[in-house]
This record gives structure tokens, C-alpha cells and sequence, in this order.
């Protein structure tokens, strides 16, 4: 709405605004989290499709330096606001990193049909994001409209064959 008064007003400062508001005491580690993510597809000079493989941005702004380092932020946020009301919604937001993460693997394995992970931490990383998923209420993932649960059955048929 800000930017309907004013179309010159500072984006970053709105986004500021969010995050506080939304974020609660993890506001300052969520706006790390989004501008780097920001500054880093912006560098990139990338496109963004939500239909598309990830693969072409395993070398940009999903790399694992950079994945790891946008959990770093959001799990700062999320022991910041534990036991308070912002907590769910940082919870989601991890919950989607988590999802992001997924998908890399998933691609992964599906290009040489090779799991990066033992089935014992595939299947800690299915059950991490379903709890996430679920207590933060992710209702929907993927393009494909699945439940959280659905989505966890699908890789695991995928990947182990279970």
C-alpha cells in the first residue's frame, strides 16, 4: 500500500517495516535472509520460473554456500522467537528452505539416479520439513498441489523405493 502513495518510497525500508511486524524479534536476521537472497539473484542475473529445474541455480543463489547460509539467518530467527507469536510465521519460511532443499536432492538423484544422503538423513530431512511444514500450517506445496505429507510419500517412492 506504501508504494501506491508514494511509487518512490524506499523498498527496502517497506520490506523493514514487514518484517517487524510479521517477524517479531526475528526481524533482523529475516531481513538478512531476504536481501541476501535479493542481492544474490539480482547478481545473478537470473530468471525466475516457477516451473522450471532448479539445476540452473545450484552455481547462483541456491548454491550451498548461500543455502546455507540463508538457514543460518532463518534458524537465528527462529531462536529468537521461540515461545512467541512470530515464530510460525519464521517456521514457514524455514519450512520453504527446507522444501528448496528437497527439490535439490530430488534433482539431484533424478539426473544420476544417485543419492547424495543415506536413506536414515534423507529420511530425517522428509521428517524435519513435515513436522515444520505441518506445525507452521503449510497446507500446499509444490506446483503439483500436494500435501505436505503427500509430497514426503512421493519423494520417498522416488527415492527409495518406500
Amino acid at each position: 500500500a506504501k508504494l501506491m502513495w508514494n511509487a518512490e518510497h524506499n523498498m527496502r525500508s517497506i520490506v523493514c517495516d514487514f518484517c517487524y511486524a510479521f517477524y517479531g524479534p526475528g526481524a533482523t536476521e529475516m531481513q538478512r535472509y531476504l536481501f541476501a537472497l535479493e542481492d544474490a539473484v539480482k547478481t545473478g542475473n537470473t530468471s525466475l520460473n516457477i516451473w522450471g529445474s532448479l539445476k540452473p541455480y545450484s552455481g547462483g543463489y541456491l548454491s550451498d554456500k548461500k543455502m546455507s547460509s540463508y538457514f543460518s539467518y532463518v534458524e537465528s530467527a527462529l531462536a529468537k522467537t521461540k515461545g512467541k507469536a512470530a515464530y510460525k510465521n519464521v517456521l514457514k519460511e524455514y519450512a520453504c528452505l527446507q522444501y528448496v532443499d528437497l527439490q535439490m536432492i530430488r534433482e539431484a538423484y533424478a539426473g544420476n539416479k544417485k543419492n547424495i544422503l543415506t536413506q536414515k538423513q534423507l529420511d530425517k530431512k522428509l521428517e524435519q520439513f513435515l513436522k515444520n511444514a505441518q506445525e507452521s500450517g503449510v497446507k500446499l506445496v509444490s506446483e503439483a498441489v500436494l500435501t505436505p505429507k503427500e509430497y514426503i510419500d512421493r519423494v520417498r517412492k522416488e527415492m527409495i523405493g518406500r
